[in-house]
């Protein structure tokens, strides 16, 4: 195993700070008799200068990067609690944007585990993420009742499925708004997932697409359940959306928000880019409101844990490991990659300033995000690949 700490600015070995670091945790191993797992924990970097640990340096770990330092010889595993910081990138996304408009609406999209921390000492032991869940509005969970892991099915685990829908209903208990998107396109399915989801006072939707940044308006129920005539100016008056993945099916722009206009919809959700240009303002202006004259809510639903090479932030040069936060391509769309989502180089592209993502979507007039690919969590802990949108 290789193992080399790199000083984040002037680029050379920052082997003083490794001698630094192992000396003082050596002596109050000694002192308090802290187990030696519980000293390469301690060993993770720093945050009391209000940064993230990506701030800290970077790590050659068996020929791959990582962010940690496993000083001993202990089987090491990741000691980067990648759960934790997507919550933080998140909560980042969410203060910044609640900054310039507080009413600014932020639902996170399959990223259930988020709701609750673990124990590392006693897994049994689980309490819930507060400061994470008080940062968002709302969750959305995709094939919640059909559709995941395979398209017009229903879940094929009832373990998994019993723990998904403890977590649904935990989100809802604490006043979250869970939006269901199931992906069939039986009939029945639609029928039964919309009455589970109002015995639970959830918000149904269903698509009849494999991916979601593939979806149209669902070709059933021809009007939308719920439908109503008032006007949606919180998340917690909708009663029914539609999520539009692939508005270049409707044409240009101005054809999509006049047919988007058409539909009496509490809420839409949008891919910000038609045609590899961002949606304008007059055009999520229009589709801010129902056919009936009643105003909704317009969401942008941005990917915060992949990098797509058709989106403008884009460079020429870019390709997997140059940057070194753009990781490995997508198994089934290799055009978009994972990346290191805690680093800041990634994260001042979506949030944080007036160049980044957020700022942008603030400026064109949308009420909120849906936030999506937030569990490629899943791929750095266990080494697979998440079914992603």
């Amino acid at each position: 195993m290789s193992l080399i700490l790199y000083d984040k600015n002037s680029g050379k070995p920052a082997f003083g700070r490794i001698v630094f670091v192992l000396c003082l945790t050596a002596l109050l191993a000694l002192e308090l008799g802290i187990s030696r797992m519980a000293m390469a924990q301690a060993l993770q970097p720093l945050r009391e200068e209000g940064g993230s640990p990506s701030d800290q340096g970077r790590v050659t770990i068996q020929g791959r990067q990582g962010d940690e330092e496993p000083l001993l010889d202990e089987p090491v595993g990741v000691l980067l609690d990648f759960k934790e910081e997507m919550r933080l990138f998140i909560q980042t996304i969410s203060r910044y944007a609640r900054g310039l408009k507080p009413e600014f609406v932020i639902i996170v999209e399959d990223g259930l585990e988020l709701l609750t921390k673990v124990d590392v000492v006693d897994a049994e032991i689980v309490s819930p993420a507060r400061a994470y869940t008080r940062s968002i509005d709302g969750i959305m969970e995709v094939g919640l009742f059909h559709g995941v892991p395979f398209f017009g099915q229903p879940h094929d685990d009832p373990k998994i499925q019993e723990v998904r829908l403890a977590n649904t209903d935990r989100a809802h208990k604490e006043s979250l708004p869970v939006l269901v998107l199931d992906k069939t396109d039986q009939t029945d399915q639609v029928n039964a997932g919309y009455k589970q989801s109002r015995q639970r006072g959830y918000i149904y939707s269903s698509i009849f697409n494999q991916e979601v940044q593939d979806s149209i308006l669902p070709k059933y129920p021809a009007r939308p359940f719920n439908e109503n005539s008032t006007s949606i100016l919180s998340l917690g008056s909708v009663k029914n959306f539609a999520i539009i993945g692939n508005p270049a099916v409707y044409g240009r722009q101005d054809e999509f928000a006049l047919r988007m206009h058409k539909t009496n919809y509490d809420m839409l959700i949008v891919d910000v880019f038609l045609g590899g240009q961002p949606l304008k303002r007059q055009t999520v202006a229009t589709l801010k409101y129902k056919q009936i004259g009643a105003r909704r809510m317009v969401l942008a639903r941005v990917n915060i844990g992949t990098a797509a090479r058709y989106y403008y932030y884009w460079k020429r040069n870019w390709s997997s490991g140059s940057p070194l936060w753009i990781g490995a391509p997508m198994k089934r769309d290799p055009d978009r990659y994972f990346v290191e989502y805690w680093r800041p180089e990634w994260q001042r592209i979506i949030t944080g300033d007036t160049q980044s993502l957020i700022y942008g979507l603030l400026a064109q007039g949308y009420d909120g995000v849906v936030l999506s690919d937030v569990d490629v969590y899943n791929v750095l802990e266990s080494g697979g690949e998440p079914d992603l949108e």
